[in-house]
């Protein structure tokens, strides 16, 4: 997985190093383009490293939330850690927390899609779908999917007036 690296944004950092540097030295202004070359390999460096840690905060991302969780254990049950150890500690826990939102909206998409196929597959007879808000509350739609096209965004067919009948009640 690769990063394109803007070239403005290196450029102005660049101009930005440079600037810091004409007033750390106490340098007269008319010195900035002689810094300039200097600030710019230096701009040019960090963000190749900003690139290459983005793409293994990716990879940390993409791996399965048990495995970090495996890791996070094994860090935090060591006597000590120290500087690295920390650090990695906390890069982990990052990666776990993005890795367990991003398979909780697998599984909502899943369950979407699950429940998409439910509706076509009724083919023109009732369907009762049970969805859960975000309060918790759970809800049972009932829906005659004649005709309909479904949005592909909703696992309802609910767009055109193809929709004979929509009933909402609580469950339970």
């Amino acid at each position: 997985m690769t990063r394109a690296i803007n070239r403005s944004e290196i450029f102005s950092f660049a101009w930005t190093l440079a600037r810091q540097e004409l007033f750390s030295q106490r340098l007269p202004a008319c010195e900035l383009r002689s810094l300039f070359p200097d600030a710019l390999r230096r701009a040019w460096a960090e963000m190749k490293h900003r690139a290459v840690i983005a793409t293994e905060r990716a990879k940390q991302v993409l791996r399965p939330s048990a495995e970090l969780w495996a890791e996070i254990q094994t860090l935090e049950n060591r006597t000590t850690l120290g500087h690295e150890g920390i650090n990695r500690l906390s890069e982990l826990r990052g990666a776990y927390h993005a890795s367990c939102k991003r398979e909780a909206e697998e599984r909502v998409k899943a369950e979407m899609e699950a429940k998409r196929r439910m509706i076509a597959a009724a083919k023109g007879r009732f369907v009762s779908v049970t969805f859960t808000k975000k309060d918790g509350s759970e809800r049972i739609m009932r829906i005659y999917p004649c005709i309909a096209e479904t949005r592909a965004d909703l696992p309802t067919a609910q767009t055109h007036s193809g929709v004979v009948g929509i009933a909402f009640q609580r469950a339970g």
